[in-house]
């Protein structure tokens, strides 16, 4: 059953959510460098709120009575991108109370239950980079922490059933919606949201989330390590210039031998950018962005081919000795397997597998744990 009059609400709801998405694409500062990758997380969450239900009473004998029932909703979803993120969901949006029209009576009632999914845009965000040690100014959306507002819109499938007579169209139908969610640290957050599902349901809602896994911060090395290579000088054939102090002395000005100096050995010093690579947790792969690192360093080395290199792999503190002893191994030898598929000789490098030692962020936090789980290269002769 439908309420065509609820058209313009559902309209209107459609245009601020989508207004708001691209006012805030457009005003909010991409910091991020483009080559960061996303941390996709699954979630789960549940909802409950009040639903405002309007079947299509019009030329029939009856009219609703109370709109208003409470519901019920869970979700799964799964953040995909900076700003996108894909849920299924499904909810119980309680029933509409029927009345007889012509004396009030109560006659009964139409359930709603709905099935969907929803593409959700996150596009405002309160945190920057102020809040983090190693953030950008769209660190919350990375992280999907602090307050944030998102849009909704998908697609659901609604279901009636009721002990009156009833006609149900177009039950495959649009839903839009937007809201604010304010995300922990530790992967919980909440929502709160308002949803339109097609022109007769309508529902306000409270909720909770967890999110699984860890949110890795973008974690760059140092711009610049300073370490030099050699390279050996052209050989240049130069006069004797050794001239006696007296000779100087003695001579007329004017015919006083000429001097050459003989620079001094000229050295080509060649500054080396080392990169610093990055692991998630128990993991020894590469992403995406270590890969490209690698393969700029591979290309250095093609060019210095007396280059030689240390590589370093370090692990959090977070498991037993032996254990990160294996697992920061691991990490070190990865890297020496992909820069040998990209030509350079594994006789060029030597590996150490340093564990939990020396670590660069503090272990007890998250984001310190990022910043120890890592390979660092050394050069050596």
């Amino acid at each position: 059953m439908k309420n065509n009059n609820k058209t313009a609400m559902k309209t209107s709801l459609f245009s601020v959510c989508m207004g708001l998405s691209c006012l805030a694409s457009v005003a909010m500062a991409q910091s991020s460098p483009d080559d960061r990758d996303f941390s996709s997380r699954v979630y789960l969450g549940a909802a409950t709120g009040i639903s405002y239900l309007t079947p299509d009473t019009n030329s029939t004998g009856y009219k609703v009575g109370d709109p208003v029932d409470m519901a019920g909703s869970l979700h799964l979803g799964v953040d995909f991108s900076k700003h996108w993120t894909v849920e299924a969901y499904v909810i119980d949006l309680g029933a509409a109370e029927i009345d007889q029209k012509s004396t009030g009576e109560h006659a009964g009632k139409i359930d709603y239950q709905h099935i969907g999914i929803s593409a959700l845009g996150y596009f405002l965000n309160n945190r920057d980079s102020g809040d983090y040690a190693d953030g950008y100014e769209d660190e919350g959306l990375y992280r999907r922490e602090g307050l944030s507002a998102f849009g909704r819109i998908g697609l659901g499938k609604m279901s009636n059933s009721s002990s009156l007579k009833f006609k149900q169209f177009n039950d495959i139908h649009l839903h839009v919606g937007g809201g604010l969610e304010y995300g922990w640290e530790n992967g919980f957050a909440a929502r709160a949201e308002v949803v339109s599902y097609d022109t007769d349901a309508l529902q306000a809602s409270i909720g909770v989330l967890k999110r699984f896994g860890d949110a890795e911060p973008y974690l760059e090395g140092p711009p610049v390590v300073p370490k030099a290579l050699e390279e050996p000088p052209e050989p240049t054939n130069l006069a004797s210039t050794r001239v006696q102090r007296q000779e100087l002395e003695t001579a007329p000005p004017q015919k006083a031998r000429k001097v050459v100096r003989a620079p001094s050995k000229v050295r080509k010093v060649v500054r080396i950018r080392l990169p610093r690579l990055y692991f998630a947790v128990d993991d020894h792969k590469l992403n995406l962005l270590s890969q490209r690192k690698l393969l700029d360093l591979a290309n250095t080395m093609k060019r210095y081919p007396r280059l030689r290199l240390e590589i370093r792999g370090f692990t959090d503190a977070t498991a037993n000795t032996d254990y990160n002893l294996g697992l920061s191994l691991r990490r070190a030898a990865t890297v020496r397997k992909f820069m040998a598929a990209q030509g350079i000789s594994p006789m060029r490098f030597t590996i150490a597998a340093l564990s939990e030692l020396n670590p660069i962020g503090d272990n007890s936090t998250r984001e310190g744990r990022a910043r120890n789980r890592r390979v660092e290269f050394r050069i050596y002769r």
